[in-house]
């Protein structure tokens, strides 16, 4: 009787891990290198000595994570280190802590930025860690660039608030800066969401949402290395994790799972359906 309540438990756990949180296939929208090739960048000896420092410093703050040997404190040592990644920048813009919708967030305004243009810029760091402070030189260079002052969201990440939380909060921001700049309630002319990894993921999910829940879309998104499948299913999730220097380790635990355990793991993680 023992033996039959496991195998059904295991049957049900199996179940809804193939029905409910498995989703479509959505493999058809990747792509291999050799698809990309010609978008490949010229390598630049300047690219290459900034990357090697930024990876030894990566190499030093995992070392010091793992060292901890607690997932709480190495959690801590993981986001002081992403609140540092900014700590040599120097600029003249200016960084302003806003409350929007009740979300901490940070205005970067370049100067003569333009207050009638606006960037909603999401932070990576797996909805882990990150910050709006970490990424400045992420809001910096898009202020300059866009000619516009960047709206960099704080939203709530895990494992103390749930997936859909950090979701509410980029929603609210958005729609917050529909209607105010640095300085207050402001007409908008122009406006773009952005976002790296994590961020990239919510930056296209403002992209989409806003067909039907906000006053306007966006008329530009900037994604970089975007985290767009959250099931960890896409072939070159694998593929590439040989020359991929920052996420290729983690992501190999991860997708070396078999699939109903990875899912179950997501759905836990999240506490929500991936």
């Amino acid at each position: 009787m023992t033996f039959i309540i496991f195998f059904s438990l295991i049957a049900l756990l199996w179940l809804i891990a193939a029905f409910i949180f498995s989703g479509p296939d959505l493999s058809g929208f990747d792509s291999s290198l050799e698809d990309v090739a010609d978008n490949v960048f010229d390598a630049h000896a300047e690219d290459a000595e900034h990357n090697k420092k930024i990876l030894s410093r990566l190499a030093q703050a995992r070392q010091n994570t793992l060292q901890t040997k607690s997932i709480r404190k190495g959690l801590e040592v993981a986001r002081a280190f992403a609140d540092k990644l900014s700590f040599d920048l120097i600029t003249d813009t200016q960084f302003k802590s806003v409350t929007a919708n009740g979300v901490e967030c940070e205005w970067a305004i370049a100067p003569n930025a333009d207050t009638r243009k606006r960037v909603v810029f999401f932070h990576g760091g797996a909805f882990l860690f990150g910050s709006a402070k970490g990424h400045r030189k992420f809001s910096d260079q898009l202020s300059r660039l866009a000619n516009a002052p960047v709206l960099s969201v704080n939203y709530r990440m895990l494992p103390r608030h749930s997936r859909n939380t950090g979701i509410k909060d980029a929603q609210q921001a958005y729609l917050w800066a529909l209607e105010n700049g640095p300085e207050g309630k402001q007409n908008l002319d122009f406006l773009m969401v952005s976002g790296d990894s994590a961020g990239g993921n919510l930056a296209h999910m403002i992209a989409t949402w806003s067909h039907n829940h906000a006053p306007r879309k966006p008329d530009c998104l900037i994604s970089f290395s975007p985290s767009l499948n959250q099931l960890f299913i896409s072939p070159t999730l694998k593929t590439n994790q040989v020359s991929d220097p920052v996420l290729g380790s983690s992501l190999n635990l991860l997708t070396s799972l078999p699939k109903p355990i990875r899912l179950w793991f997501l759905a836990i993680a999240m506490r929500c359906n991936p």
